[in-house]
């Protein structure tokens, strides 16, 4: 039976479906001979959700908005780790959280929907910078998107006994993407970041635009928007789910 569900939320890159870039980070000309550069970086990503979600045959519709992110939120994380050398560069994204929802149904034989989610996104990544000058910087990258989502989900009944659905999934995909990012003058970047890939999903896709600032010459901030699409199906697993919503992150690189 499916019902529908409206719920704020929270995810960390990503709720599945949360993998990506890292933080705002500067990539500028690096000399084919330089040596090992690092960075660490947490970001957060609070979004809306949309799309239809599941597990042994019963379902939830998720229209998610912005408002009252953090009511839903038990516990988050968000990491990213970057080795760099010359033109490459082997990058981690770490992402987990735990959450949550619940609300009113629209239908007449249950009063509401809860859920309790632990999702977790990892992504790996071999990157390599094929334009280079204090302009701008362009980085294509391949790798794998790794997914797990621990869900249950319950339907409070008012003509009818409650249902109640639990279940656990993991799915990896592969990725392939580019990043652009362009000095804007002073302190000020612009990075744009954008993947595709399939795998044991049917398919995944991720677009980032974000405003960057060089707080020092080794810290960086930045602001922006962060889509991210899963289309996921194994039997009675359903995870088919576009997030989007601000990002906002911080970095630092030795």
């Amino acid at each position: 039976m499916k019902s529908t569900l409206i719920l704020p939320s929270l995810v960390l890159t990503a709720l599945p479906a949360l993998a990506g870039p890292p933080p705002p980070a500067p990539l500028p000309p690096v000399p084919e001979e330089s040596g090992w550069q690092f960075s660490v970086g947490s970001y957060l990503w609070a979004q809306g959700l949309e799309g239809t979600t599941g597990v042994h045959g019963l379902t939830a519709d998720l229209d998610v908005p912005f408002s009252d992110i953090f009511d839903v939120l038990d516990f988050g994380f968000m990491g990213v780790f970057e080795a760099r050398k010359g033109r490459w560069s082997l990058l981690t994204d770490i992402n987990y959280a735990e959450l949550s929802p619940s609300a009113p149904t629209r239908g007449v034989l249950f009063s509401s929907v809860d859920l309790k989610m632990k999702q977790f996104l990892g992504n790996v990544t071999l990157n390599y910078q094929i334009v280079s000058s204090e302009q701008t910087s362009i980085m294509l990258y391949g790798g794998a998107r790794i997914n797990g989502l621990d869900m249950a989900i319950s339907l409070d009944g008012v003509r009818v006994d409650d249902v109640k659905r639990s279940g656990d999934d993991y799915w990896v995909d592969g990725i392939v993407g580019v990043r652009l990012q362009q000095n804007l003058g002073g302190p000020w970047f612009l990075r744009l970041t954008g993947d595709v890939g399939a795998g044991d999903s049917d398919s995944t896709w991720q677009a980032v635009g974000l405003i960057g600032y060089r707080v020092k010459e080794n810290i960086n901030v930045g602001l922006g928007y962060r889509w991210l699409d899963t289309d996921y199906q194994n039997g009675g697993f359903t995870y088919d789910i576009t997030a989007s919503g601000l990002i906002l992150g911080a970095e630092l690189h030795w």
